[in-house]
């Protein structure tokens, strides 16, 4: 006799004395909480994609919003260089605009959201009425 117990004790300790529905059930809730955790997973990831497109949904539609209202400015020939700031309710929008040669302007654009910093540059001809080179960065 070792630490009280006897060897046949420790033998029946070692049986299967429930039959085989203790291992079943433990497998099945095992696979099942695999299962789960996978699942959890996944949601997190999809999750974190959506707040990404969302963001660059909303860049996106501030670029587009500050370089329309940019070239707006731009009506007549004689704009001299202008730097301000657009405040939106979903981001904020600097601009810098200078002219370049006769005709042609370069629009920066820094884009700011909650979570995104994004930069623009445009060059505009007043002549075309056109966006002629549009650098992402």
């Amino acid at each position: 006799m070792k630490n009280g117990c006897s060897n046949d004790t420790n033998l029946n300790l070692l049986k299967n004395e429930r039959g085989i529905f203790m291992p079943v059930a433990l497998l099945f809730f095992s696979v099942i909480f695999i299962i789960c955790m996978y699942s959890i997973g996944n949601m997190a990831q999809e999750v974190n994609y959506h707040k990404y497109q969302t963001e660059w949904l909303i860049t996106t539609y501030l670029g587009d919003t500050g370089t329309h209202a940019a070239i707006l400015m731009l009506d007549d020939d004689s704009v001299p260089e202008t730097k301000g700031e657009w405040i939106y309710y979903n981001g904020r929008i600097g601009y810098h605009i200078k002219p370049l040669e006769r005709g042609f302007y370069e629009i920066s654009l820094d884009i700011q959201t909650d979570h995104t910093v994004r930069r623009e540059t445009i060059t505009y001809s007043i002549e075309a009425k056109k966006v002629v080179k549009w650098i992402d960065s």
